[in-house]
């Protein structure tokens, strides 16, 4: 709590959500770096679980990119087309 207002409190920042679900951040995370919060026989629930608390603050970014059904090239085109038009780069 309050991360979120400090960041946007310098008004020097553009902060972005990458959506996705539960399912689909579980799976994206399997094979990568050791995520000790999701260590457990269900990490779909886990995430969904973490999802939950954290999504009300999540929601507080500027904008949300939708990135469950897109490719990694085509989040990454949105996100810097977000920053060239609404974060001044």
């Amino acid at each position: 709590p309050g991360q979120m207002d400090e960041a946007k409190a310098g008004g020097q920042c553009l902060i972005i959500y990458m959506k996705a679900s539960a399912s689909t951040a579980a799976r994206r995370s399997e094979g990568g770096d050791v995520r000790p919060v999701l260590t457990g026989a269900e990490p779909i629930e886990l995430t969904r679980n973490l999802l939950l608390a954290r999504e009300p603050f999540y929601q507080l970014a500027d904008y949300e990119v939708s990135a469950d059904a897109k490719g990694a090239a085509v989040v990454a085109r949105e996100i810097m087309r977000l920053a060239r038009v609404h974060g001044g780069w």
